[in-house]
C-alpha cells in the first residue's frame, strides 16, 4: 500500500509540473505573437511623412514607445525601441545621425521586447483546481524597416518622389515607378 501511495503521490505532482509548463509555453507563444503583431503593425506605413490631420500611418510615426497589452487574462507589458540609420555618402557608411539635407532615416532598426510578471493563474482543466504562480519572462524580436519602396507600403516611394519634386505627391507619381 505504501509503495502505491508513493507512486500515486508522485504521479500527481508530475500532472501539476506538466499543466504549469503548459501553461507557461501558452504564455511565451501569447508573447511571441504580442510581439510579432507589434512588428507587423509598425511595417504596415504607408507615407514617409504624416498626412495633415495624422490620419495615416507613416514612416516617421515608427517610434520608440512603450504599451500594455492583456491577453488571456495576462498583462504583458510590450518596449518597442527604434533606432534610425541614415546613409553618409560623404563618409560611405551608415550613421545614426542625419546628415545636411536628409529627412527622413534609409532605415529603422526596430526592437520589441514583451516581458510578463508573477502572474498569478488558476490551472484550468485541472481537477486538482490548485492556485500557483507562474514566473516572469520576456520575448524579444528584431526587425529592420526600410524607407525604401516595398510591396506592401508602395506609397512611401510616391511620398519621397514628391518630397524631392520629381512628381505632384499621389496624382502623377504611379507613372513614374513603372
Amino acid at each position: 500500500m505504501v509503495v502505491l501511495a508513493f507512486g500515486v503521490l508522485a504521479f500527481m505532482q508530475l500532472q501539476g509540473q506538466l499543466a504549469r509548463s503548459n501553461l507557461d509555453a501558452r504564455i511565451r507563444t501569447l508573447a511571441s505573437t504580442i510581439a510579432e503583431e507589434q512588428i507587423e503593425t509598425q511595417k504596415r506605413f504607408t507615407r514617409l511623412a504624416s498626412d495633415e490631420e495624422g490620419g495615416t500611418f507613416a514612416y516617421q510615426d515608427v517610434q520608440s514607445a512603450t504599451t500594455t497589452v492583456t491577453r488571456g487574462g495576462i498583462e504583458f507589458s510590450v518596449e518597442q525601441t527604434v533606432t534610425d540609420f541614415y546613409w553618409d555618402e560623404a563618409t560611405g557608411q551608415f550613421t545614426q545621425s542625419a546628415p545636411p539635407g536628409i529627412l527622413f532615416s534609409d532605415f529603422k532598426q526596430l526592437d520589441v521586447m514583451v516581458s510578463w510578471v508573477s502572474s498569478e493563474f488558476l490551472q484550468g482543466g485541472s481537477s486538482l483546481g490548485s492556485v500557483g504562480t507562474l514566473g516572469s519572462g520576456d520575448i524579444g524580436m528584431s526587425t529592420v524597416i526600410s524607407s525604401r519602396v516595398t510591396g506592401t507600403n508602395h506609397l512611401a516611394l510616391l511620398d519621397e518622389l514628391a518630397i524631392q519634386g520629381l512628381c505632384v505627391p499621389l496624382v502623377s507619381c504611379p507613372a513614374a515607378i513603372d
